[in-house]
C-alpha cells in the first residue's frame, strides 16, 4: 500500500542521511514526492522534490539526479504543469544519457511523448514515442518496454491513424505481458486493444 510505501521511502531517507548518503536521501526523496502524490497528499509533496535536486544537483550528473528529474516531471505533469514537466523530462533523458542510464533515459523520453500528446503536439509525439519505444527495447528494462508496449499502441492509435500497426504492437506487448505472468500489464494492453 502507499502507506507501507510511504514509510519505507522515509526510512530509507533516515538512515541515508545518518550514513551521509546524499544520493540515497535524494533518490529516497523524489520516490516520496511522487508516492505523496499517488496517496492524494499532493500538498505535501513538492518539498520532497525540492529535497531531492537540493541534494543530488550538486554532485553532478548521476544517474539518480536523472531519475529525480524523470519523477519530479511526472509530478508536474500530472499536476498540470506542462512546460515545466516536459524541461524536467528532457534534462532527465539528457543527463540520463550522458551517464549511460538507459533504461532512465528510456523511461524519461516515454513521459516526455504522453506530456506531449496532452499538450496537442501530436506530431512531436509520435516521433518521441517511436524513440522511447526504440529506447525501451534497446535497453532491455521488462518495466519499460511494457510500458513502451501500450504507449506505443496507444499513441498510434489516437494520434498516428495507424490501426493495423497500433493493433500489432499492442498485441505483442500483452504477449509479453503473458510471458512475463504480469497480470497488471495484460490487463493494461487489454485495454488499449
Amino acid at each position: 500500500t502507499i502507506d507501507v510505501a510511504e514509510y519505507a521511502c522515509r526510512r530509507a531517507i533516515e538512515l541515508a542521511e545518518l550514513a551521509g548518503d546524499d544520493v540515497g536521501a535524494g533518490w529516497a526523496h523524489a520516490w516520496l514526492m511522487l508516492l505523496l502524490l499517488g496517496g492524494g497528499r499532493e500538498a505535501d509533496a513538492p518539498e520532497h522534490g525540492e529535497r531531492a535536486l537540493a541534494l543530488l544537483e550538486p554532485l553532478g550528473e548521476t544517474r539518480e539526479l536523472a531519475e529525480a528529474l524523470r519523477l519530479i516531471g511526472q509530478f508536474q505533469w500530472r499536476v498540470g504543469e506542462g512546460v515545466e514537466a516536459e524541461a524536467s523530462s528532457r534534462r532527465a533523458a539528457a543527463i540520463a544519457d550522458r551517464v549511460g542510464a538507459a533504461d532512465i533515459q528510456a523511461a524519461a523520453v516515454q513521459d516526455l511523448a504522453v506530456e506531449l500528446t496532452q499538450t496537442g503536439r501530436t506530431r512531436e509525439a509520435l516521433e518521441t514515442v517511436e524513440e522511447a519505444f526504440r529506447l525501451a527495447d534497446q535497453a532491455g528494462d521488462r518495466m519499460n518496454l511494457q510500458r513502451a508496449y501500450n504507449n506505443m499502441a496507444s499513441t498510434l492509435a489516437q494520434f498516428g491513424q495507424d490501426l493495423p500497426r497500433a493493433k500489432r504492437i499492442a498485441e505483442e506487448g500483452l504477449e509479453l505481458a503473458r510471458r512475463a505472468g504480469g497480470l497488471g500489464w495484460q490487463a493494461w494492453v487489454e485495454g488499449t486493444l
